[in-house]
Formats: structure tokens, C-alpha cells, sequence
């Protein structure tokens, strides 16, 4: 009668460690899709900063443009219509350098905020990685 107790209470603990597992694996299956999506995430941003990135070269080649648009028209103008052209070139310049700023602003405020996500994810992962050591001390211990 005694060896049929020992017998239960191994089956008993076996089930209950297989249980245990189970809900590590678990766990560790939901914090791999949290960080997946925290990765996709990630890659979504970074695919809107390089379209910002385009946009900006985009704008910056219009710049070009139009500043060599305004240098060919400078040359057909009299003294007069120069005057009131470098007035205008003028404004045009703060107004452009403006909105540079403020692009190159708000690619800066991106890359910081990519920055962070990426701290994030990888302070997710070290505790990833030592929850899975953890476990599997466990795991071992609970074999041996």
C-alpha cells in the first residue's frame, strides 16, 4: 500500500510539473506574439519614417527647383524687378527653411520615439531571455 502512495504522489507531482511547463510555455508563447507585434510595430514605423525621409528629398529637390527657377529669372529682370524678386526670394527662404526645420523636427521626434520603442523591445527581451532561463533551471531542475 505504500509503494501505490509514492506512486500517486509521483504521478501527482509528474502532472503537476507537465502543467507547470505547459503554462510557461504558455506564457512564453504570449510575451513571443507581443513581441512580434511590438516588431511590426517597429517595421511600420520605420517603413513611415523612410517615406517621410523620400517626402523630404522630394521637397528638397522642388527646393532646388525653384531656387534655380529663381536665379534664371533674376538674370531676365531689370534692377527694379531684381529688388522686389530678392524681397520675395527672401521670404521664401525663411518660409522654406521653416518647414525644413519642422520636417527635420518631426523626423527627429520619429527617431527619438523609434529609439524608445527600440530600448523597449529590447529591455522586453532580456526579460524574455531570462524568463526563459529561469524556466529552464526549472525545467532541469524539475528532470533531474
Amino acid at each position: 500500500m505504500g509503494k501505490e502512495t509514492a506512486r500517486g504522489r509521483r504521478k501527482a507531482n509528474q502532472r503537476q510539473k507537465e502543467k507547470d511547463l505547459e503554462d510557461a510555455q504558455r506564457n512564453i508563447d504570449a510575451t513571443n506574439v507581443i513581441l512580434r507585434s511590438k516588431e511590426d510595430d517597429v517595421n511600420v514605423r520605420l517603413t513611415n519614417i523612410t517615406l517621410k525621409e523620400k517626402e523630404c528629398d522630394t521637397i528638397r529637390m522642388n527646393i532646388d527647383l525653384k531656387e534655380k527657377e529663381l536665379s534664371s529669372w533674376e538674370e531676365n529682370l531689370n534692377s527694379r524687378e531684381k529688388k522686389l524678386l530678392d524681397v520675395k526670394k527672401q521670404e521664401l527662404e525663411v518660409e522654406l527653411d521653416e518647414k525644413r526645420k519642422a520636417v527635420e523636427e518631426g523626423l527627429q521626434n520619429i527617431l527619438v520615439e523609434m529609439e524608445n520603442k527600440e530600448a523597449q523591445i529590447n529591455h522586453m527581451e532580456e526579460k524574455v531571455a531570462k524568463s526563459e532561463q529561469a524556466l529552464e533551471k526549472k525545467v532541469d531542475n524539475i528532470l533531474k
